[in-house]
């Protein structure tokens, strides 16, 4: 199997256990005891904990070598802080005040925000296919938040509000450990990006404050949303955009809106309008254009 063939397969799984992943959290969520400040932080935690003892084992006394140096130090904090642990939280949080299939979309808007960020960088204007991309990103937004009603939202402005900041966080943690990558595994990263950002998010929330019953089937749930999607989403993926680049895996994870949107739709019962599936194909057609032009 080549390269690219195996790089392509790791990075649909990846989407496909995010979609998973967020949808198993929506069902804890509508419990009724569960929330996204007691979830996240138990849910990098437990994941983290498993990464981290895998590793351990694996990289015996070089387990820290991450903190050997002050600028790995600041990427990783970057990494954990302002990429894993803000992307899940808001991502979570989006879910908690709308749903999973609108939340992932809402993420998808990440690839317009790196594309700003790249012509910032590079101190030029956009292009005409990225100026096509921002239009198409900003009506798929539109539709989706109102329905195409401007006196009236589809989704409350918190939801919407903290799922746009979710796409900044997507791309943060897209383009900030590419240094990193280089010189250490993308298990190893994630192991210490899921703890760094569960012990912060833990402190921050009080997580021992909280006392939810947790049932056979709350428990499968949480096991859906540490190891399917923390361990085996960002670690397939992190595989993935090693073998294929950036620019097709990103391409191939927007898979996941469409498994998040179909699993919302089978397993809870979740209904989208017209005019929402129209706003979901166009975030997800920004993707394929900013893919294909570049």
């Amino acid at each position: 199997m080549s390269k690219t063939i195996k790089g392509i397969i790791l990075t649909l799984i990846a989407a496909v256990c995010w979609g998973l992943s967020g949808v198993a959290g929506e069902a804890l969520m509508k419990s009724g005891d569960i929330s996204s400040e007691w979830l996240v932080p138990v849910r990098l935690l437990s994941a983290g904990a498993l990464l981290m003892t895998h590793q351990a084992i694996v990289h015996k006394r070089h387990i820290f070598d991450v903190f050997k140096s002050g600028r790995d130090i600041i990427d990783l904090a970057v990494y954990s802080l302002c990429g894993i642990m803000l992307c899940q939280y808001t991502y979570f949080f989006t879910i908690e005040r709308s749903n999973a299939g609108t939340a992932t979309v809402l993420q998808y808007v990440a690839p317009v925000f790196i594309m700003a960020y790249t012509c910032l960088k590079e101190k030029r204007y956009p292009r005409f296919s990225e100026t096509i991309c921002i239009c198409l990103a900003m009506a798929g937004v539109f539709l989706i938040a109102t329905n195409g009603n401007l006196n009236n939202l589809a989704i409350s402005p918190t939801a919407l509000a903290v799922g746009l900041l979710s796409a900044v966080t997507v791309a943060i943690y897209s383009l900030q450990p590419v240094r990193l990558l280089k010189r250490f595994s993308p298990l190893y990263l994630l192991a210490w990006a899921f703890v760094v950002g569960g012990i912060v998010l833990a402190v921050m929330f009080e997580v021992w404050q909280y006392s939810p019953e947790l049932d056979f089937q709350k428990l499968c749930l949480l096991a859906v949303t540490s190891v399917v999607g923390s361990i085996c989403g960002y670690g397939l993926y992190l595989s993935g955009l090693k073998l294929i680049g950036s620019t097709k895996a990103c391409l191939i994870g927007s898979a996941e809106p469409v498994a998040a949107a179909l699993f919302s739709a089978m397993f809870i019962g979740t209904s989208f309008s017209g005019l929402d599936i129209i706003g979901f194909a166009m975030i997800i057609s920004t993707v394929v254009i900013i893919t294909l032009v570049n």
